[in-house]
């Protein structure tokens, strides 16, 4: 079996019919790509202005099955008798809608299977270095969720992972081991043409776990340059009113990035040093890049030399200082590697992990739950994760395609649902996400945005209405570079109805973003620190009496604003029909409102204006619309 790009050609339309499969014309292009053995099909990639479908050729086949999280049949072309195209259905504008692994498989006429394929489809916002890091990232949070769940709660993500010292001391000792054993002439007899020798596949091991782990603090360290950047702008903006403190809180945050930056930068450093050192291992290199993870399965010499075994044991000294997910979890991650929804699956658990981060503790263990629910039901739709905040028992509930039946019994199944409840109060409010991989930054693509908005709405708002499942929020997440966290759909509509935003695993700020709305703008709980998740009292501004301002500055030396929409704080810019007092929430990087041009403000999602009444009016893209007069 082969697989291959196609495209579809059909005859002139002479009627609003569509046209039928013998009307169809196959063009077989290229054979598609592989990673790693692995075919990749890219979602929405043109030739011609003609758009790309997946082709499958196969000798003797009778049905031809694509299966995911659905089961398609693909269509026998006309033109070449042993090719199979996946047809499109009309008025839909993927084939895929998703970003992760499929199976592929062809049937004889007595139903039995001749031929087997997996797949890789990938929208094309994503490219495949992403796909990695998606998988990457994956195992990263099981690993930790199972190993060591408290290091989500701590703030400084340049904390150290590893004992530097240790790793440096003992991979210096394997380097010096691996080349007494080389020069060893037994040995070298051995495993002349072996290339599943002791040397190799341990140098391979260590390489596995060393580029991982410079994965990771490659994407750190990205992101904390990305947020020293916003604050850095954000802190030249002028402050009016009472300082608070600040000011000092704003260049002690900025001094600790810039710290924690340059502490990933030197143990990134070391990690690169340490990589080069390795691929330098007579034949290793071709070894690592051809066979790369199967190697694990390969079987260490059964009578290794002395200075065999000295190396197994820096080897093992090295392997020690990361911790390793056990044979259940392990199994339960290369299922999620497996699965057609490996986006999804890795946005549920950096949601898990931003409730941790804002002390939203687990009531349970992640990795039993998972395992538990997965073995139940041989898939996550319905896993339901609480999150219980330390201090003020709030909790976070976040559910993966919870299947919502309505009185007529139609269905609704939003990606991802998070709820808060609020313990003060005993309130529950419930906010849908909807994953999209269109590139709706294309031209092509982009007036669909408001449609699938539009699609939000009326399923997950209006349709759940009045319903115990009734949605506060509605957003769309893609990974497409734009966002929008006030899309207003119908005039006079609540503010934060509507939002969508870019997500992909070198940027995750807006989840945090996402988080922090919950918390703060539909709960008015304002003093939860948008970084720690400790609890603050704000200071009032000018006085108790007559606040308008409030001012939070957190022992983390987080610092955030909460105001109410008035003109330098005394004249009221709502007419008697809009909302009185808006409360607006300013941040020092993340900010969910338009920042002003001016000073360190914010623009009203109800009259569009900041503190000294200039006008931010976004279109539905989140570019600001220039007003003519």
């Amino acid at each position: 079996m082969k697989l291959f790009e196609v495209i579809l050609t059909y005859p002139k339309r002479r009627s609003a019919f569509v046209p039928s499969a013998n009307q169809v014309t196959t063009h077989i292009l290229n054979e598609l790509r592989k990673h790693k053995g692995t075919y990749v099909f890219q979602e929405h990639e043109k030739r011609d202005a003609h758009q790309i479908h997946l082709g499958v050729h196969v000798k003797g086949a009778s049905i031809v099955v694509l299966s995911g999280h659905f089961k398609l049949r693909l269509t026998r072309s006309l033109k070449h008798e042993e090719l199979w195209y996946l047809t499109p259905t009309p008025h839909e504008e993927a084939l895929f809608y998703s970003c992760g692994k499929f199976t592929i498989e062809a049937y004889d006429s007595h139903g039995q299977l001749i031929a087997k394929e997996k797949m890789i489809a990938l929208p094309l916002t994503i490219p495949i270095e992403q796909y990695e890091l998606l998988r990457t990232e994956i195992r990263d949070m099981m690993t930790m969720f199972e190993v060591n769940p408290s290091y989500f709660t701590g703030q400084d993500v340049s904390a150290e992972r590893f004992d530097s010292p240790k790793l440096k001391l003992f991979f210096d000792q394997f380097m010096n081991d691996v080349h007494i054993v080389l020069t060893d002439f037994v040995f070298l007899e051995r495993n002349a043409f072996n290339p599943y020798s002791t040397v190799n596949v341990l140098s391979r091991n260590i390489q596995h776990v060393l580029n991982h782990e410079y994965q990771i603090l490659s994407l750190h360290h990205k992101q904390l340059r990305d947020e020293l950047q916003t604050r850095q702008n954000t802190a030249t903006l002028p402050r009016p009113g009472a300082d608070h403190g600040m000011t000092a809180a704003i260049n002690k945050k900025q001094a600790m990035l810039k710290e924690s930056i340059s502490r990933l930068t030197t143990n990134m450093n070391m990690l690169q040093h340490m990589l080069n050192n390795l691929h330098s291992i007579p034949y290793a290199t071709s070894l690592l890049n051809d066979y790369g993870s199967d190697l694990e399965k390969f079987q260490l010499s059964l009578d290794p030399s002395e200075q065999e075994k000295k190396l197994m044991k820096s080897y093992q000294q090295i392997m020690n200082l990361f911790p390793q997910l056990s044979l259940n979890a392990k199994t339960l991650t290369h299922q999620m590697f497996e699965s057609p929804r490996l986006f999804d699956i890795w946005a549920l658990l950096k949601l898990y992990v931003e409730c941790m981060k804002l002390q939203f503790v687990p009531r349970a263990s992640i990795i039993e739950r998972l395992l538990k629910h997965q073995n139940q039901y041989q898939h996550l739709n319905g896993m339901v994760m609480h999150f219980s905040h330390a201090k003020t028992q709030d909790r976070l509930i976040v559910v993966l395609s919870p299947k919502i039946v309505l009185d007529d019994k139609s269905v609704r199944q939003p990606d991802i649902v998070v709820s808060f409840k609020n313990t003060r109060k005993g309130s529950y409010n419930h906010h849908a996400l909807d994953v999209s991989h269109l590139p709706y930054q294309n031209q092509h693509y982009s007036y669909l945005l408001r449609n699938h908005l539009i699609h939000s709405r009326k399923r997950y708002i209006n349709d759940l209405t009045g319903t115990p499942f009734q949605m506060t929020s509605t957003t769309l997440v893609h990974s497409s570079f734009m966002q929008n966290w006030n899309v207003q759909l119908l005039e006079g509509e609540t503010a934060y109805t509507h939002s969508h935003y870019h997500l992909t695993p070198d940027q995750t700020n807006s989840l945090r973003t996402y988080v922090k709305r919950i918390l703060h703008q539909y709960n008015g709980n304002t003093n939860y620190c948008p970084a720690c998740g400790s609890t603050q009292r704000g200071i009032a501004y000018p006085s108790e009496k007559r606040a308008y301002k409030w001012t939070y500055v957190c022992d983390c030396t987080e610092t955030w604003v909460s105001h109410l929409c008035k003109k330098e704080g005394v004249t009221d810019y709502h007419t008697a029909d809009e909302p009185e007092n808006v409360r607006l929430l300013k941040y020092s990087s993340e900010n969910y409102n338009p920042l002003s041009i001016e000073t360190w403000d914010v623009h009203c999602p109800a009259c569009n204006r900041d503190q000294s009444g200039n006008i931010h009016i976004q279109n539905i893209d989140g570019e600001r619309i220039e007003l003519q007069f």
